[in-house]
């Protein structure tokens, strides 16, 4: 195995992608980022193991010219669900594909017709300041996301809250990430949040992580993560979502409880090293 791997990824700070990156070269692999344009005719494949294709709605796809000239297996990190299956069946196609990876909503691997394998996201614990137990921490619920019309479901969730909890102290915020981001979970009892189309998010990573408790609703393989009431709390609906948030917000001996173990299911199975460990262990399978 070389450990040198040929990335086409369009590049965010923020976005899962990176964070992989990151931990594959922490581990020793080589990689050679391509965020805007490749030309496979002037790739030297020799020097790689694989071609890794990252999902990322968040900037143009990367221009990629000679697809038909990759000779080592192409893999596709998926992670988006059924918003973008149209977008990804097309480009799995487009760029002949072997080996595909789901981030979540598994369920959909039927339709592509590839050998594929669950890669979660996961956490950089790295984003996280120390914690504090929970009755020390400044904000009984945060938040942190968009507030766009595709998540009107979830902005009348964040209303729901607010006028419900008028006393509470509250902290939902947009345009935030990183460090500031993982400053705000940190300091929070509860992290809520809303999975679009019931997708895994990296939210929950990063909410479990910060050793807050993670109140959500259903995801697609949520499983992964523990189990409900134990190491998170699922929601059903906005009446169980208020009636959740006043019960742990004066019980927190049991939410301290899950939220610790949330904390340790995450850092001992789900960070990116983790992940960057993984990855590994499939290319050396192919």
């Amino acid at each position: 195995m070389k450990k040198s791997l040929l990335i086409i990824h369009p590049y965010v700070e923020f976005d899962p992608g990176r964070f992989l990156e990151d931990a594959l070269r922490s581990i020793g692999f080589k990689i050679d980022l391509y965020t805007e344009y490749i030309d496979f005719n002037t790739i030297n494949q020799n020097l790689y193991d694989v071609v890794l294709f990252i999902e990322s709605p968040y900037r143009p796809a990367v221009k990629i010219l000679n697809i038909n000239r990759v000779k080592i297996p192409r893999l596709y990190w998926i992670l988006h669900g059924e918003s973008r299956l149209v977008y990804n069946l097309n480009f799995t196609r487009v760029n002949k594909i072997d080996y595909l990876l789901f981030a979540t909503s598994l369920h959909l691997a039927k339709q592509y017709h590839l050998p594929y394998q669950l890669f979660p996201m996961a956490v950089d614990p790295t984003n996280i300041p120390n914690r504090l137990p929970l009755a020390e921490r400044k904000y009984d619920i945060s938040f942190v996301g968009s507030f766009i019309k595709i998540y009107q479901e979830r902005n009348d969730l964040l209303n729901l809250i607010q006028q419900s909890f008028p006393k509470q102290r509250l902290r939902f915020e947009t345009g935030v990430f990183l460090r500031k981001m993982g400053e705000i979970y940190a300091d929070s009892r509860i992290v809520f949040n809303w999975n679009y189309g019931n997708v895994l998010t990296m939210r929950l990573f990063e909410g479990m992580a910060a050793g807050s408790l993670m109140l959500t609703n259903y995801a697609h393989n949520i499983e992964l993560l523990g189990q409900n009431g134990r190491h998170y709390v699922i929601y059903d609906d906005p009446r169980d979502l208020i009636n959740k948030i006043a019960f742990y917000l004066s019980n927190l001996g049991l939410t301290q409880e899950i939220a610790k173990n949330g904390y340790q299911k995450v850092m001992t199975e789900h960070t990116y090293i983790h992940r960057a460990r993984l990855l590994e262990r499939i290319i050396l399978q192919l």
